[in-house]
């Protein structure tokens, strides 16, 4: 029993292995983000060719082929299945998701929702359906690499349709997942310090480092502030397009 209970525990990892296996995963990272931004290069046209369209039907067909996918089983817009296919780095498939949706909104404008024939209106009511679950998608599965740019996008196709309270929600809760990444990296800053402090070989590095650590704290403090004030920037709360009243 106590040789099982010594077998299962887990080997430690010194903090050089610890450090090589972080180099070595930043760095297969960095590999794949390289190899993925050369994809979208083949892929943005796409994206902008759904721009193009003033047949309804035609621009929905084009739409759930492009990020859904040819062989799909159903419409479902959950983890973008052809997007996900050909990208791994969520940084490109979102700025795809988000060209795409900026697109399908130019054509939009272009059918004009409110002067459609009548045999093409319920296809009209499918797109503006897919539209809002292209919205909800992205947001769910790119949050953490939304920049404000790209929100404001979100926002617009939103309040295009005149959905104000979903789009108030979205822009409330971007802002969370900011302030939250925002507190972690400011954490993680402050861990590193500590670490450093430990260092006890040159008195007169820590010492400057000591004053040094106030100056830095008071400048975290007026950036986090400026940060928190500069998100209120990506707000959308009225557009001139409004496609659906």
């Amino acid at each position: 029993q106590l040789q099982a209970s010594k077998a299962s525990k887990a080997p430690k990892i010194s903090s050089k292995a610890k450090e090589l296996i972080e180099n070595l995963q930043a760095e297969k990272a960095s590999a794949q983000l390289t190899k993925d931004n050369e994809k979208l290069k083949y892929w943005e046209p796409k994206a902008e060719a759904l721009g193009g369209h003033r047949d309804p039907v035609k621009l929905e067909t084009e739409l759930l082929e492009r990020l859904l996918g040819l062989h799909r089983a159903t419409d479902s817009f959950v983890d973008f299945p052809a997007v996900s296919a050909a990208f791994e780095t969520p940084q490109i498939a979102c700025k795809f998701v988000v060209k795409a949706i900026k697109n399908v909104i130019k054509s939009m404008k272009a059918i004009g929702p409110d002067h459609v024939k009548q045999e093409e209106q319920p296809v009209v009511r499918n797109l503006v359906c897919h539209i809002f679950c292209m919205v909800k998608e992205a947001f769910n599965s790119y949050k953490e690499v939304l920049d404000g740019k790209a929100i404001k996008t979100l926002q617009e196709a939103l309040l295009a349709f005149n959905f104000k309270k979903t789009t108030q929600a979205l822009f409330a809760s971007w802002k969370q997942v900011q302030k939250r990444q925002l507190q972690d990296a400011k954490q993680e800053e402050e861990k590193d310090d500590k670490k450093d402090k430990k260092d006890k070989k040159d008195k007169d590095k820590k010492d400057k480092k000591g004053k040094k650590d106030k100056k830095d704290s008071k400048e975290g403090k007026e950036k986090e502030e400026k940060n928190d004030d500069d998100l209120e920037a990506f707000a959308v709360t009225k557009t001139k397009d409004v496609l659906w009243k």
